[in-house]
C-alpha cells in the first residue's frame, strides 16, 4: 500500500498524468501500466470515480482476442480484480460481482497456461474468494451450500499450484 501525504500523492499523480500524456501515441502496454498506477493512486485516496476511470483505461487495450500471452492475462486479471474492489467500496455490488465473475471465467479458460506459477494461483484464489465474500456480504442468508459447492468445483477444475500458508 502507498503511504503518501496528500501533497506527495498530488505530485505523483501529476507526474503519471504527464507521462501518460507524453506517451499517448506510444506503447499501449506502457500506457496501460501508467493508467493502472493512476488507478491505484486514486483508489488509495478514496477517489473511486477516478480510480474506475484509470483502471478502465488500463483494460481498454484488451478484448477476448488479445488475452493470449501470460503477461497480458495476468495484468488483465489484476486490474479486473481492482475494479471489482473499487465497485465494492462504492457499494455497487452488482458491478463488483460482474468483475469478479469475469475474472473467474478468464481464469477457468486460461489456467492451463499457468500450471506451475504461484502468483497466478494466488490471483485465482483471490478472485474466487472475493466473489464468495461479496455474496456473503450482500445475501441476507450468506453463502449457500450450492454456492460453496460451485466454488469448490471451480477451484477443483483449475490446475493450480497449492498456496501454502507460511
Amino acid at each position: 500500500a502507498f503511504n503518501f501525504s496528500l501533497d506527495e500523492s498530488l505530485a505523483i499523480k501529476k507526474h503519471y498524468h504527464q507521462l501518460l500524456e507524453k506517451n499517448q501515441n506510444s506503447n499501449v502496454n506502457t500506457n496501460s501500466a501508467f493508467s493502472y498506477i493512476l488507478g491505484a493512486l486514486y483508489f488509495f485516496d478514496e477517489q473511486y470515480e477516478d480510480a474506475i476511470r484509470y483502471y478502465s483505461e488500463a483494460l481498454a487495450k484488451f478484448n477476448n482476442t488479445t488475452l493470449v500471452n501470460k503477461k497480458d492475462i495476468f495484468f488483465y486479471l489484476k486490474v479486473n480484480l481492482k475494479l471489482g474492489l473499487v465497485f465494492e467500496k462504492r457499494k455497487a455490488y452488482e458491478a463488483a460481482f460482474s468483475y469478479y465473475q469475469k475474472s473467474i471465467e478468464i481464469i477457468k479458460k486460461r489456467s492451463f497456461l499457468f500450471k506451475d506459477e504461484i502468483e497466478f494461483s494466488k490471483l485465482s484464489y483471490q478472485a474466487m474468494l472475493a466473489k464468495l465474500f461479496l455474496i456473503e456480504k450482500t445475501n441476507p442468508v450468506g453463502v449457500t451450500i450450492q454456492e460453496l459447492e460451485k466454488a469448490e468445483d471451480d477451484f477443483s477444475a483449475l490446475e493450480l499450484v497449492p498456496v501454502k500458508a507460511f
